[in-house]
């Protein structure tokens, strides 16, 4: 009575009640996958962004300095000082350079952007140069503030390149992956404060050993990148989440920087 398998309609009533379970949580994991995959597009896209000042930033005009190779450690220093020297900075770079090429995407993504007036990195470099010489004590916040002032700019853009490693293998055979670390910092020119930097750090990992980075994985058709196509990829994020188009459609392009 009391003991033994169920038989007849209690049997199949059992096997109904199994198999919904299976399925309840076959749904609950592919759910709970689904969140995590959701949840985690923000970090496994490398980028992070940091509004420091005004909520409302609305630069027109901006002086764009020549991309520097530098490390991270030092600029966060003196940084943290308030104290960076105005002759940290190159006025410009060479154009077979890694951070030249960064240079030059981000360029080409902002020319796209019709509400911004870009001042070229010659021009800006060269005034930064008349500017950060004047002076031996002047410190970058003060150059920055002057060389945007001569130039008519609302903000200047300064780009760190601190880490290029170019992939060591093949599209779908990786030895080495390809990794890039730089940062992009947007000062007001008024008083030379830095209100905004974005920061894309990422090395491109497989599927299995990074999940939350499936959206990637599938927008790279599975394959390993070179470091110019990562380094875009961070470049893109970042420009679409600049003060003033976060949440906003790319406009038609605009001229090239004088």
């Amino acid at each position: 009575m009391g003991g033994g398998f169920p038989r007849g309609s209690d049997r199949d009533a059992a096997t109904g009640l199994i198999r919904r379970c299976r399925g309840f949580k076959a749904a609950s994991v592919f759910a709970w996958l689904l969140l995590l995959m959701t949840m985690g597009c923000q970090s496994a896209s490398g980028v992070s962004t940091s509004l420091l000042r005004d909520r409302d930033i609305a630069f027109k005009r901006l002086a764009v300095m020549p991309f520097q190779q530098a490390s991270p450690e030092i600029v966060a220093t003196y940084a943290a000082r308030g104290s960076l020297p105005a002759s940290v900075l190159k006025t410009d770079n060479d154009p077979r350079s890694p951070e030249r090429y960064l240079q030059d995407l981000f360029l080409e993504a902002m020319a796209k952007q019709a509400r911004f007036d870009l001042v070229s990195p010659d021009r800006v470099g060269g005034a930064y140069e008349g500017v950060s010489t004047g002076a031996l004590k002047t410190t970058l916040p003060e150059a920055l503030r002057e060389a945007g002032t001569e130039l008519g700019a609302d903000g200047v853009v300064v780009g760190y390149l601190y880490r290029w490693r170019e992939r060591r293998g093949y599209d779908y055979s990786v030895e080495k992956p390809a990794s890039v670390f730089f940062e992009i910092q947007l000062f007001r020119t008024g008083d030379g404060t830095l209100v905004w930097k974005g920061i894309f750090d990422k090395t491109q990992k497989s599927l299995m050993e990074n999940v939350l980075g499936a959206s990637y994985f599938v927008k790279d058709r599975g394959r390993w990148l070179t470091a110019r196509e990562l380094a875009a990829e961070g470049v893109a994020d970042i420009v679409a989440r600049w003060p003033g188009l976060a949440g906003k459609e790319e406009k038609k392009a605009a001229p090239r920087p004088e």
